[in-house]
């Protein structure tokens, strides 16, 4: 049984055993943590050009009951489309008939034919794989049994990305008020980040302009935190993904990183921030960006409030003047 280093042992050494396609059925699971594994194999491949490119197949499991966040469909549905930088692929099913799945199965094929298996508590989230205050416990199954199973349940899917998904499985459309939280009495806590250098200018090849240089994506872009701030630990470190869900109803999957985790980024493709921001001050994509710019817009400033541990709002509406 395996209670320990579960990264590792389930979704990292098969594929240095030559294993190249994951399937996974789990009761709960998350954008976050896919777009962690994701980031995790490209990260693993820049330092080993030689493993198999990794087809990852998720299946949730309970959705015919529980159904999902409109924000957490949105993010699975911007994984599936394979719009960021990476050769791994990555799909997402919903379970849509009864009985609901509860169970989490990790089973791997080489070629097409499944050669591990493991099945356990762990949920595909973050708190299941990276350092964290619960613990579960795996076991490494009959691989050709757990590759029926998932196939069995595999015919009572719907892909997140097939145009009738919503008739299929009920997405919940609220969203996150910060007015409702205050009115709640919830002591939600709101730091504001610059949008601007230390010295009040924007930044030449920095900051949202972080791609207008030759050979980046010139939509490429980060948000600078502030050391304080992560000293504070107000976002989550170590390289964790967390959710932003913002003013205008969008969502983003960001992390922290660069040296002394000093930007938020989005990890599966940069361009995305910078494409959000141009988008709201109303510029072309790639255009670069001017404190001029953002004064226009209204502020040269953006608001981050913690929900939880993985859910962050941001709030970048225009200042009444």
């Amino acid at each position: 049984m395996l209670t320990a280093n579960l990264a590792d042992k389930i979704l990292f050494e098969p594929i240095l055993q030559g294993a190249d396609t994951l399937n996974i059925i789990a009761g709960s699971a998350a954008p976050t943590m896919a777009s962690w594994y994701l980031t995790s194999l490209h990260e693993m491949r820049d330092k080993n050009r030689n493993l198999p490119i990794t087809h990852v197949h998720l299946i949730v499991g309970r959705t015919a009951i529980t159904g999902l966040p409109s924000s957490v469909h949105s993010e699975f549905r911007e994984l599936s489309s394979g719009n960021n930088n990476f050769k791994d692929s990555f799909s997402c099913s919903y379970v849509y008939g009864f009985p609901a799945i509860r169970s989490n199965l990790y089973v791997w094929l080489e070629k097409n034919d499944p050669v591990k298996a493991f099945m356990g508590s762990a949920p595909f989230e973050q708190s299941a794989f990276l350092p964290s205050n619960v613990q579960d416990a795996v076991q490494e199954v009959d691989p050709k049994e757990a590759y029926k199973y998932y196939s069995e349940i595999e015919g009572r899917t719907i892909y997140c990305t097939h145009a009738e998904v919503e008739n299929n499985v009920r997405i919940n459309a609220r969203e996150y008020s910060p007015q409702e939280e205050v009115a709640s009495g919830n002591d939600s806590e709101t730091v504001t980040l610059s949008l601007l250098t230390k010295k009040g200018v924007i930044g030449i090849h920095s900051g949202l302009n972080w791609g207008q240089r030759e050979t980046r994506n010139p939509n490429q872009a980060y948000i600078p935190v502030p050391a304080e701030i992560v000293r504070k630990e107000f976002f989550p470190n170590n390289k964790r993904h967390f959710t932003v869900l913002t003013d205008d109803h969008k969502s983003l999957i960001v992390r922290l990183e660069q040296a002394n985790d000093k930007a938020l980024t989005t990890p599966l493709n940069n361009a995305l921030l910078g494409e959000y921001f141009r988008n709201r001050l109303g510029l072309p994509n790639g255009q670069f960006v001017t404190k001029e710019d953002l004064q226009k817009y209204g502020r040269t400033t953006v608001d981050f409030t913690r929900i939880d541990e993985e859910q962050y709002y941001m709030d970048f509406t225009q200042h009444v003047r």
